[in-house]
């Protein structure tokens, strides 16, 4: 039985993205994200031929995200004499030029530091990203941020327009 060579993914992505960034440019006034994408696909209706490397690359691109989700979902569960409430079983590292998903207890020092620098970074923006965005619906609903300021709004979310979604 022949061994299956392993399928060859064109690293197009920034071609992929320059394509997505001119059709969000042109139809900026579509905010619904499957139209968005079905413009973009529009202009590749073939999986054959010259359409195929961008078929390629955006399905390993979602398959890759996809399996890195599932892998990265399970909690860390290894007996330890102290308790780890938000670790998970394996986290994503570039190690020799790879994108790798390895256990926990796989990782170097330096990968786990490293790690943790990024969801520092990551925690910082979000929560600067979220304090603007509190006050812009402050700016933009006075009187639902003093009703929220005040207490006296049951549900916050509702009256700002947030959905929580």
């Amino acid at each position: 039985m022949r061994k299956k060579k392993p399928l060859v993914i064109p690293n197009i992505w920034d071609q992929v993205a320059a394509e997505v960034r001119a059709v969000v440019d042109r139809h900026g006034a579509q905010r619904n994200l499957a139209i968005l994408a079905s413009l973009v696909l529009g202009n590749h209706r073939s999986l054959r031929g010259a359409d195929k490397d961008f078929h390629l690359c955006c399905a390993f691109r979602a398959l890759r995200k996809e399996v890195s989700d599932q892998l990265n979902r399970r909690p860390y569960r290894k007996p330890t004499t102290v308790e780890f409430e938000f670790l998970k079983n394996s986290y994503n590292v570039e190690r020799e030029g790879m994108q790798l998903n390895l256990e926990l207890e796989a990782l170097t020092f330096d990968e786990i530091i490293s790690k943790a620098t990024e969801y520092r970074t990551l925690g910082n923006s979000l929560l600067a990203e979220a304090d603007e965005l509190q006050r812009f619906a402050f700016l933009k609903f006075p009187d639902d941020a003093q009703k929220f300021i005040s207490g006296s709004d049951p549900d916050p979310t509702a009256s700002a327009g947030m959905n929580g979604e």
